[in-house]
């Protein structure tokens, strides 16, 4: 699914680029971690991204959902509830149309309410009312049968409604949690890109398989020419170089010439063509490129270093 990446903008993926992205980097990681010497915290990341994301995404999903099907059924209950408050309304005025005073008392002499808190309030004022004439001996109040449905349809709508809250609140912290995590891996992202053009240049075709998108240098903007004529004195053990047309900088990296696997380290930066060689390695072989203001260019043959000849 490499074709899906088509830039290195990562704070601008959305969550199925960033997927495809994560899956590629965690086959990729282990599989180049040795050359480019990735390693720790970076590594664990790497090979961990993807299914933490993917879990975090899955309970996002399931809860957005939920909360969907929590609100549509809250939403039928109030409904319900809606219309026949004002079916009850209407035959409470036709009873009690010439006394105002009672209409205060059912809480229904004004318009019918429309938002949630204030359907449920007006209801429960109504059942309250209603009970409270009855027990004073008025006789046009409701009967108890249509008070007691209408209670049930008060309460029903009240559990609905208090769950779909809940349902709501989950939902909002799952997205919260992957919002946060989108943006350390973001972080993360750049950094490891950033680790690996060190090794690579941006136009390696080995980058997409990380889930990054191969940056094909521009037309006349491409970086200096890899540096040629390498030398190493093993008396002075300095290593020179030609120097590259534009180049403001130059970079080398060593690795252990008898390891079976590559492990490039950087081992210097800076402007001078020549370098004191201290390594650790019983045989060293290391490999330079040069930088301008168009960026790295290719990194040069790799030279094994002969000491002692």
């Amino acid at each position: 699914m490499s074709y899906f990446i088509n830039d290195n903008n990562f704070a601008r993926d959305n969550y199925p680029k960033r997927m495809t992205r994560l899956g590629l980097l965690s086959r990729a990681a282990p599989k180049y971690a040795v050359e480019l010497s990735i390693s720790g915290d970076m590594l664990t990341w790497a090979m961990n991204a993807h299914p933490i994301f993917m879990e975090q995404s899955s309970k996002d999903t399931i809860t957005s959902g939920e909360k969907d099907v929590a609100y549509q059924t809250f939403q039928e209950s109030f409904n319900i509830l809606t219309k026949r408050y004002q079916i009850l309304k209407d035959l409470l005025i036709s009873r009690y149309a010439d006394d105002e005073s009672k209409l205060l008392i059912f809480g229904i002499s004004g318009q019918t309410p429309r938002t949630i808190p204030e359907i449920i309030q007006s209801s429960e004022m109504l059942t309250g009312a209603n009970t409270k004439l009855k027990d004073s001996g008025d006789t046009n109040v409701l009967p108890d049968s249509m008070i007691l449905e209408f209670q049930n349809q008060i309460d029903d709508a009240k559990e609905k409604y208090f769950l779909a809250g809940m349902q709501r609140d989950e939902a909002t912290q799952e997205n919260k949690k992957l919002r946060e995590l989108f943006d350390a891996d973001t972080k993360r992202l750049k950094a490891i890109y950033s680790w690996i053009v060190t090794f690579w240049s941006k136009d390696e075709n080995k980058l997409i398989e990380f889930g990054f998108d191969q940056v094909k240098p521009r037309s006349g903007r491409r970086g200096p020419l890899a540096p040629t004529n390498i030398a190493f004195d093993s008396v002075t053990n300095f290593v020179r170089w030609d120097e590259s047309e534009n180049a403001t900088s130059y970079q080398l990296v060593i690795a252990d010439a008898e390891s079976l696997k590559t492990r490039w380290q950087k081992y210097y930066s800076g402007e001078k063509n020549e370098v004191i060689i201290d390594s650790k390695f019983t045989r060293t072989k290391i490999k330079v490129r040069a930088r301008s203001a168009n960026g790295f260019g290719k990194w040069s043959e790799e030279i094994a270093l002969n000491y002692g000849l």
